[in-house]
């Protein structure tokens, strides 16, 4: 039996491959549209990356544990907010339809037992520059 850091592991694997898989793809479709050479879609797929990878950390940076107010006399008011308790996780329509497809349909997982959204787009991020690296090395010479 699997647990629940097995379910996470395998979760954020099926993710970051089906970004990939996606980034790939449509590395591929821009390539066959304009009509270039190989080097557009490993250069769009790099570009993706770094692109993932930005957004990633965007959506890692914590909001503080505090607000700053002014006051009417000018001053700065820091009100402590840290007590709150976060907010639920939500499931966005890519993290639905990776759900669909094995092994996440075998080994499930409630949006708030999963890691956070931008660790795993951090971690397709980091898997679509090694697939481009990759892509580089052995196909566009």
């Amino acid at each position: 039996m699997v647990g629940i850091r097995g379910r996470q592991l395998i979760d954020a694997a099926g993710y970051a491959v089906a970004v990939v898989l996606s980034v790939s793809v449509f590395s591929l479709l821009i390539m066959a549209v304009t009509g270039t050479s190989l080097f557009v879609a490993e250069f769009s797929m790099f570009l993706a990356g770094w692109a993932i990878i930005a957004y990633s950390l965007f959506l890692l940076n914590p909001e503080a544990p505090w607000t700053v107010d002014r006051t009417e006399e000018g001053r700065l008011r820091v009100t402590k907010t840290a007590n709150e308790p976060d907010p639920p996780r939500g499931e966005t329509w890519f993290q639905r339809s990776v759900q669909r497809f094995p092994p996440m349909v075998w080994y499930p997982l409630s949006p708030d037992d999963r890691i956070s959204t931008g660790l795993k787009l951090f971690i397709s991020g980091v898997l679509t520059l090694v697939v481009s690296f990759i892509f580089e090395r052995t196909v566009v010479v």
